[in-house]
């Protein structure tokens, strides 16, 4: 009967340990994602800074498309902060998902221990 308990909670660590190890691809994939993020919203702040870079007189026309370029700028910058903070979001989802594995873990652990002990 011991023996039993002994390998169920064998077989749950196994289980939190495996889980851990998905979350910690799957933090490792947001990580990647924010990194790609986070250089094209440089590439984007850089062609919008080169873009307001003019130096010459613009007729009516030529100053309504720069307004039209310079707030598709403004838009793309607002959709890629957005998605900074989703990503965030789901990072510390993954922490505290980890954190509450992690307790898991150890309560398992303690316990398949008691049960060796007992099994002794």
């Amino acid at each position: 009967m011991l023996g039993r308990l002994v390998s169920l909670k064998a077989r749950r660590e196994r289980s939190i340990r495996a889980s851990l190890h998905a979350l910690s691809r799957r933090e490792s994939a947001l990580l990647a994602e924010l990194d790609g993020i986070g250089v094209e919203l440089a590439g984007l702040r850089e062609r919008w800074r080169e873009r307001c870079d003019i130096l010459d007189v613009l007729d009516q026309d030529a100053l309504r498309d720069l307004k039209i370029e310079l707030g598709d700028y403004y838009l793309a910058e607002r959709r890629l902060l957005e998605r900074i903070d989703t990503m965030h979001q789901l990072l510390e989802e993954v922490k505290i998902e980890r954190d509450r594995l992690n307790r898991l873990l150890q309560s398992a652990v303690i316990a398949q221990d008691k049960f060796m002990t007992l099994l002794e």
